[in-house]
């Protein structure tokens, strides 16, 4: 049965961190544009380092001409971006397991592993959690390459919970084994599997299956809460943008400047400013005009709850999967992101609106960050 985590269970989970399995936090570290970013930025700083010593160092010794720099700078780049974004991955993963279980009240429940389907994927049943006609629900769970082996089928593991949409897994070793039962009622199933309620994420259970419409009394309220909403994350974006032009700017004032026909820095850099300083203003007078255009297009008629899965980029077009229950079934669909939050967490509760003219529109139910 779910029960609250004491402190000590927690430094005795935190001990044994290594045991929580990584698929959910893998998930989460392909989604959002701040990790990307990061990476690029540290990515443009390394070869830029790189591009200055050699050149230094090497360029008496072979003939460096503009067109090599500038051929070696786009290499590198690609190069090294692809090993930071691997690194900082890694790093991101572990961050995400320590910060989960430093969490202030975090639930602890025991369940078993039902079936393993694949290298990427396995399928659990917590317990007591079961559907309208008391069967247990077996759920599926996005693992990394075999963190659950085939042979692991029936073992015991851990389910932490952390507010409406964490959760991890945990293997049992010999230290962890004492935090749940040894066993449990509705393990072994007495059914194959497919007679089972089957989910890709807990909150699939929870949510609003059908959706309904908005009542006319209601229209205002979810318009304004949409407002503040959409102004959020728009300065979110904004902010990232303005990160990347500056950071564009320079680099670009730092090319144009090698070379003895380059043009020097002390020209280069003021106009760069100039015209950060011009985005900027662009931008403040864009969110006034914004904030009263998009009151008065709001115009839903229809709601309903569908669960985050990640962001996709395609085409330099941002999009987001999500889980859908259509007709009884559960469907792993692709939106327009709309104005899902970048931190949105897997598994978290989105909002799909539907207009008078049959568009859709995603946002978060519960804002980024909040539990």
């Amino acid at each position: 049965m779910k029960r609250l985590c004491t402190e000590s269970e927690k430094e005795l989970l935190y001990k044994n961190r290594k045991q929580m399995l990584k698929g959910i936090f893998q998930t989460a570290s392909k989604s959002g544009f701040a990790p990307q970013f990061v990476s690029l930025f540290i990515s443009i700083i390394l070869t830029l380092v790189l591009v200055i010593f050699f050149t230094m160092k090497l360029g008496n010794q072979f003939q460096v001409t503009e067109f090599k720099i500038k051929a070696w700078i786009i290499f590198l780049l690609f190069a090294i971006e692809v090993v930071v974004s691997a690194i900082m991955n890694v790093f991101r993963v572990k961050k995400e397991a320590k910060r989960f279980i430093k969490r202030k009240n975090i639930m602890i429940n025991g369940g078993n592993i039902v079936a393993v389907d694949a290298a990427d994927r396995f399928a659990y049943i917590e317990d007591d959690v079961r559907d309208e006609e008391g069967r247990p629900i077996i759920m599926d769970y996005p693992s990394c390459d075999y963190d659950i082996m085939p042979e692991e089928v029936g073992n015991r593991i851990i389910i932490l919970h952390d507010g409406d949409s964490g959760f991890q897994l945990v293997k049992v070793n010999d230290e962890l084994k004492g935090l749940i039962p040894n066993g449990t009622q509705d393990y072994p199933l007495t059914e194959e599997l497919q007679n089972y309620t089957r989910v890709p994420h807990p909150n699939m259970i929870k949510i609003d299956k059908v959706g309904h419409d908005i009542p006319e009394n209601e229209k205002d309220s979810y318009a304004d809460w949409y407002v503040k909403a959409v102004q959020g994350e728009a300065f979110k974006v904004a902010k990232i943008c303005s990160f990347i032009i500056v950071i564009a700017i320079a680099v670009i004032c730092i090319i144009l400047s090698i070379g003895e026909k380059g043009c020097p820095l002390w020209k280069t850099l003021p106009i760069g400013a100039a015209g950060c300083a011009g985005f900027a203003l662009f931008l403040w007078l864009l969110s006034r005009i914004n904030k009263v255009n998009i009151k008065r297009q709001v115009q839903f008629t229809y709601v309903k709850e569908v669960i985050f899965h990640s962001y996709i980029f395609q085409n330099n077009v941002t999009k987001v999967y999500v889980y859908e229950w259509n007709q009884g079934q559960i469907q792993l669909l692709e939106y327009p992101a709309g104005n899902v939050a970048m931190k949105t967490g897997y598994g978290s509760v989105l909002y799909k609106f539907t207009d008078k003219k049959g568009k859709y529109v995603l946002t978060n139910k519960i804002p980024s960050g909040k539990k």
